[in-house]
């Protein structure tokens, strides 16, 4: 993600992104390029390797002024002429800042207006409990256990985390297959 955006901006300085909606002449109105652009970006964020937070600022003097409304308008109608009705404000965006799993900041410079004000600021709680529950399954799903049967009958559980191709155990030691219980009992001391 480079240089294929025009009405945003996607910089990488190591594991910090950052995003500017880069309308400044629009107060970085949210119309539908900035839409459709802000939309394929969010689809492609978590395949962004190693990337640990994402500001999101705004070029010029405002953040963003909001939703486009001559566009919306534009939209509508030729919508409505064509014998249709159009979704003019959907929640599609919103869900796709609350599903990003890394942190978002937002650098507000200026006017933080309607949607895209809501994109950052809105249900800041609920945002953080999602993520919450999200890291705690993701961490499950990344997690096996191994039973190790001691020498008086009695069972250890050794957690190993999933890493790559292969386990990290607790101590740090890494294992390029899921190693076996006659593998980890010496390491372990049981």
């Amino acid at each position: 993600m480079t240089s294929e955006y025009n009405a945003i901006k996607w910089e990488r300085e190591g594991p910090i992104g950052i995003l500017t909606f880069d309308r400044p002449e629009d107060m970085n109105a949210i119309g539908e390029e900035l839409r459709t652009e802000l939309m394929d970006f969010m689809d492609r964020l978590p395949h962004e390797q190693e990337v640990n937070v994402v500001i999101v600022t705004g070029s010029g003097k405002a953040f963003s002024a909001g939703g486009d409304l001559h566009g919306f308008l534009n939209r509508s109608t030729a919508h409505q002429e064509q014998g249709g009705a159009i979704d003019v404000f959907s929640n599609r965006m919103a869900r796709k800042f609350l599903e990003v799993e890394i942190p978002l900041i937002a650098a507000v410079n200026g006017a933080a207006v309607g949607g895209a004000a809501g994109y950052m600021l809105g249900n800041e709680g609920d945002r953080k409990n999602a993520q919450a529950e999200r890291a705690y399954m993701r961490q499950e799903m990344r997690t096996v256990a191994v039973n190790i049967t001691n020498s008086n009958g009695s069972v250890s559980q050794v957690r190993l985390r999933r890493q790559g191709v292969g386990y990290v155990g607790t101590r740090g030691e890494y294992y390029h297959r899921l190693p076996t219980e006659d593998e980890l009992r010496p390491i372990y001391g049981f």
